[in-house]
């Protein structure tokens, strides 16, 4: 059980990703890139995995399937780099909180055996409101806010639901949404 808190704490400890963006660019007096952060993030998360799987080291909270194959933090690392570099802040933000509360969310409900109809319900309830809740902190417009929760709500709750053997959801949740929401601000 310990490992099952473990998995839900990091997914929830993803939300403090946003903050890249309010670092500043460059990260220091000697002009490194904040991108740079984000680079080696990547690269750093990779080479945990690459010895991790090449050492079988146990991480607990891993989903027995994860043992041999990429595990869902790295997808989730991945898919927040993509967004923190490609999308604006008023994508990334309501992107990376909402699959990071509300695909574990979405995990608990399952674990006691709620209906997934329900599932789908609840768990687009709550990242709608954490869209809303972040757009309106961010002084998005109306008409912006009504767009992009009514784009990437369900495009974020279907992410989850839909399963793609050796793509994690982690990873979907993040850059389907993101990148509708990037497309959209293009748009209008």
């Amino acid at each position: 059980m310990k490992g099952h808190k473990r998995r839900r704490l990091s997914h929830i400890l993803l939300s403090l990703g946003v903050l890249y963006y309010w670092l500043p660019d460059p990260l220091y007096a000697e002009g490194v890139p904040k991108w740079w952060g984000l680079l080696a993030a990547t690269f750093l998360a990779c080479v945990i995995e690459f010895v991790r799987i090449k050492r079988r080291v146990p991480i607990p909270g891993m989903r027995p399937y994860e043992e041999k194959r990429i595990g869902g933090y790295l997808y989730a690392v991945i898919g927040a780099v993509l967004v923190l570099w490609f999308s604006p802040i008023s994508v990334g933000v309501p992107c990376i909180i909402g699959m990071a509360w509300c695909d574990p969310l979405a995990g608990e409900l399952r674990h006691a055996k709620i209906n997934e109809r329900k599932i789908v319900v609840l768990t687009a309830i709550a990242y709608a409101l954490i869209a809303l809740c972040s757009l309106i902190a961010l002084g998005v417009k109306p008409v912006s806010m009504i767009a992009l929760i009514t784009i990437m709500t369900p495009l974020a709750v279907l992410s989850e639901q839909i399963e793609i053997k050796y793509l994690d959801d982690d990873l979907t949740m993040l850059v389907v949404p993101a990148a509708s929401g990037t497309l959209l601000l293009r748009i209008i």
